[in-house]
């Protein structure tokens, strides 16, 4: 199968950043400011580690990160950690804090096709897959939350990958579960080294 995203050659280098304990001492506006600083600091140490990184870090008007010089890049963050990836081709990245969902916003996010598709009973978890996996590849197209519909996963080969459908094409999306986290990214048919940093210790 062909997969929307990186080649069998590439090696995606994806960088999870904890949030250190001071920025519990923080006002909200800095706490804002703060992760998104943070955040472009998981984005610097995947550049180090691909030997890639854009000049420039600009956005289009719906926000979806802007290649420079055939040099991609994607970021999320949360209050307790932060993700971010350079790559040369197109990707996406998320990340959530894995905790207890209603089942209303279970079945907003995940259809029973798609629940019946993984091999766990554990609701929650199949819930972040299905959501950061969908909110990754949406990160790529550039269509933003409100094209949620518009994809769903079709296929779950193991316990870290989901393959998705969106527009016709189909993306592999690899998942990495830490600390209570789970990230996922867009990967094609590339390897993913995923490195998990906490400052604190």
């Amino acid at each position: 199968m062909q997969y929307q995203g990186g080649e069998a050659i590439s090696v995606l280098y994806p960088v999870l950043l904890k949030v250190p304990e001071t920025f519990r001492q923080l006002k909200f506006k800095e706490k804002t400011v703060f992760l998104g600083r943070y955040a472009r600091q998981s984005l610097r140490i995947s550049g180090e580690y691909s030997g890639l990184y854009p000049e420039e870090l600009k956005k289009n008007k719906k926000g979806k990160p802007l290649s420079c010089r055939g040099i991609y890049w994607s970021i999320s963050h949360k209050p307790g950690c932060t993700a971010g990836i350079v790559a040369p081709f197109d990707t996406g990245i998320d990340i959530e804090k894995i905790k207890p969902v209603s089942t209303p916003l279970f079945r907003r996010i995940c259809s029973a096709e798609e629940n019946d598709l993984f091999k766990t009973d554990n609701m929650d978890l199949i819930f972040f897959r299905c959501f950061t996996s969908k909110e990754a590849v949406l990160k790529l197209i550039g269509t933003g939350l409100q094209g949620m519909k518009g994809v769903r996963v079709i296929e779950v080969p193991d316990n870290l990958n989901t393959v998705l459908m969106a527009g016709g094409d189909v993306y592999m999306v690899e998942h990495f579960i830490v600390d209570g986290y789970i990230s996922s990214v867009v990967k094609g048919d590339s390897r993913v080294i995923w490195d998990y940093i906490d400052p604190d210790f």
